[in-house]
This record gives C-alpha cells, sequence and structure tokens, in this order.
C-alpha cells in the first residue's frame, strides 16, 4: 500500500461490538476491546474472537488495563485453546470497578463465572446534588438529585450502607444533616422540606409551607430548629414543638420575607454567651438577624431582630456566602464577640461583628475560580 492517504484502504472490516466501543488496546498477540454493551472481548491479529468476558454485568466498559508488572513485552497468547493473559482490571462508565481473572475464561467457577470481583463503586451514577459528612462516623450523605436516591456511603469499606428511594416528584436539591446524625433534612424544588432518620433514612415527616425551590436549609446545633430560605427570599422556621401538650413534633414556626434577592447564606450558630442565633444573608447586600428567643410555639411568627447593610451605599462587590467564623483567641478585642465570615464577589473576606455592625477586618480571597460560593468552617 503507498503511503498517501487516497492509497490506503481497509483489508478487513470487523463488527467487534454490537454497540459503541469505548476501549481498544494491544497486549501480547492480542486486540483488546471494551464496549458499550459491558463485554470484553479478544480477538488475535486476523480479528478472529479468541476469548471473551461476557458476565461481568458492570455496566459499559470505559477502560480496561493489565497487570503487566513494569514488562514492555508481556506474553499473552492462546496456547492449546488456552488463554495465557496477565489478570486485568476492567473501570465501567456506571462507577464499578472490576479485577477480572483472565484463567477465569479457561476454568469458569459455578459461582463467579466471570471471574471478576468489585474492588470499588461509586455512591451513585447520576448527578449529586449535595453531601453532607456525618458528624461521628465515616460516612457520608449523598444526595442523587436526578435518581431521587438518598446513600449512606461508608468511606472506610467504600460501600453504601443504605439507599433511599425517594419519589422523583420531590425533585430533591439541597440537604443537610443534624450536628449529632440524628435526623437529615432535605429540601425540594417543590417547595416541600422532608426530614428523615438519621440511620435508616425512614420518613419522619414532610413540610410544604413555601411553593418556591428550597435553596438553603441549616439546622441548630441542638437540634430543635430547622430554617430554611426558598427562592422567592422567604425565611422559613420549623421546630420541635409541643404538641397538644401531649407530645413533640415538627411544627412551623412562621415565616419572614427576608430579601429581594438571592440568599446566599443560612446559619445558625452559637454566641460567645451560649446563645442561639440564626442569620441570613442576601445577594441584596442585607444581613438580617431573627428572633428566635420568643419562637417557642407553633404558628407564633418569626420576625426580624435586626436588619443591616452589610456593604456600604455605593460600595463594591455583593455577597456570596457565610459563615460563623471560629473563636479567634488571638484577636483580644473580638474573642467574645460573634464574628461571621462574608465572602464577595470582589474576592474578599470580611470579618464582621453583626453586634457592632462593623468589619472586624478585610482579606483578600482567591482571585482565581469565580467568587466564594460557601464557605466551612473546622477545627
Amino acid at each position: 500500500m503507498g503511503t498517501r492517504a487516497t492509497d490506503r484502504r481497509a483489508i478487513k472490516i470487523m463488527r467487534l461490538h454490537g454497540s459503541a466501543i469505548h476501549h481498544l488496546s494491544t497486549i501480547g498477540d492480542f486486540v483488546v476491546s471494551g464496549g458499550a454493551d459491558g463485554l470484553v472481548r479478544f480477538f488475535d491479529s486476523m480479528l478472529r474472537m479468541c476469548a471473551w468476558f461476557e458476565q461481568l454485568d458492570a455496566g459499559p466498559v470505559g477502560c480496561v488495563s493489565f497487570a503487566t508488572k513494569g514488562q514492555q513485552h508481556t506474553q499473552a497468547l492462546m496456547q492449546m485453546q488456552r488463554l495465557e493473559a496477565p489478570n486485568f482490571m476492567v473501570s465501567t462508565l456506571s462507577g464499578k470497578l472490576l479485577a477480572v481473572t483472565s484463567n477465569a475464561f479457561n476454568n469458569p467457577d459455578l459461582d463467579n463465572p466471570s471471574g471478576a470481583e468489585l474492588l470499588m463503586e461509586s455512591p451513585a451514577a447520576g448527578s449529586i446534588a449535595d453531601v453532607a459528612a456525618h458528624p461521628l462516623r465515616a460516612e457520608l450523605l449523598l444526595l442523587n438529585s436526578e435518581e431521587g436516591q438518598l446513600l449512606r456511603w461508608n468511606l472506610v469499606d467504600r460501600s453504601c450502607v443504605v439507599m433511599r428511594q425517594l419519589s422523583r416528584d420531590y425533585k430533591l436539591v439541597r440537604m443537610v444533616l443534624a450536628r449529632d446524625g440524628s435526623f437529615v433534612v432535605l429540601g425540594c424544588e417543590a417547595g416541600h422540606v422532608v426530614v428523615l432518620k438519621g440511620d435508616s433514612l425512614e420518613d419522619v415527616v414532610v413540610l410544604r409551607n413555601s411553593r418556591h425551590p428550597i435553596v438553603r436549609l441549616s439546622v441548630s446545633s441542638s437540634g430543635q430548629y430547622i430554617a430554611a430560605a426558598d427562592g422567592s427570599g422567604q425565611v422559613i422556621l420549623y421546630g420541635y414543638l409541643p404538641y397538644k401538650g401531649s407530645f413533640l413534633r415538627w411544627d412551623l414556626v412562621g415565616r419572614y420575607k427576608a430579601h429581594h434577592d438571592a440568599v446566599v447564606g443560612l446559619h445558625f450558630g452559637e454566641a460567645p454567651s451560649g446563645q442561639t442565633r440564626l442569620f441570613s444573608l442576601g445577594a441584596d447586600k442585607r444581613l438580617i438577624e431573627y428572633d428566635i428567643t420568643n419562637a417557642t410555639a407553633a404558628n407564633t411568627g418569626l420576625s426580624a431582630a435586626a436588619v443591616t447593610d452589610v456593604v456600604a451605599p455605593g460600595g463594591a462587590g455583593s455577597p456570596c456566602s457565610m459563615c460563623f467564623a471560629p473563636p479567634m483567641p488571638y484577636y483580644s478585642h473580638s474573642s467574645l464577640d460573634t464574628l461571621l465570615l462574608i465572602a464577595d464577589d470582589a474576592y474578599k473576606i470580611k470579618a464582621y461583628n453583626p453586634d457592632t455592625r462593623t468589619a472586624c477586618a478585610t482579606y483578600l480571597g482567591p482571585t482565581f475560580g469565580g467568587p466564594i460560593r460557601k464557605l466551612l468552617p473546622f477545627r
């Protein structure tokens, strides 16, 4: 054949798979293919199929990698109708990683004819809308919004402990976990707030007091209050309160139309005195503290205790995120004050005192990758 493109022609055309081929490589004398049909096949130089692994049941094959032990020319061949090839690993587009024994083609095990061992499985195949770390165990809670699934994922075993399939009508978008891990709160696009048990993920209650998507959720450290902000700028407070003097249940405390722009921060926190406080921050540059001291009965109403403009009139920067600042004892003048960290789209982070309504300090944040959309304190 010539070297020009017009001189090149196909010698042989073969259909290796009945669907898309995602992997194609060589090992020894073989051409190895992996397809969207979930099959791994071995072909010789004439594209005759010599060996096949068709019972992996792990989804579309993405990649096949052989244990060559650093050898540049690994031996792989058919000898006396037996496959002689290194063991290999298969990763699939459904998030699974398999270790496959090549000798399983020659001597299939009745219990495991594919010879594959599942090494790792991704938490969810769909889109992860939110993640929460368990405060007491090496576990994550993962919210799969596309499939309507909530998963408890063990970080040590890399396995799913519990999976809860919720109705897709909820269209889950937000999640928060109680500080002691006893319950989890989900926010839905339709305005529902769903409370589940932390271990079994069973239903506790479904609350609906908004027709707008839930965009922010927060739980008080005592676990007595849940705050939610919806897409209309409204803040809703729920409490675990006495009902008819006999038992406790989750109920609406009140609602407050807090902001005329998006709510970018909603947080419970504790003042140095131990008092629980609730703040919301909007893209309208307003910081609002709510009066939860008097919110002791259902439907008593939610009111604002203080409204502050965190950006001076004509000032640059619109708030993007907020959190309570951890204690800073090296600032002697502010170690006993409540401080909030506020990030804006001008890449600044302010240490803001809501009591004196002043910024104690201003820092330059990262100036690459866009403004900070979430702040999270840790010890």
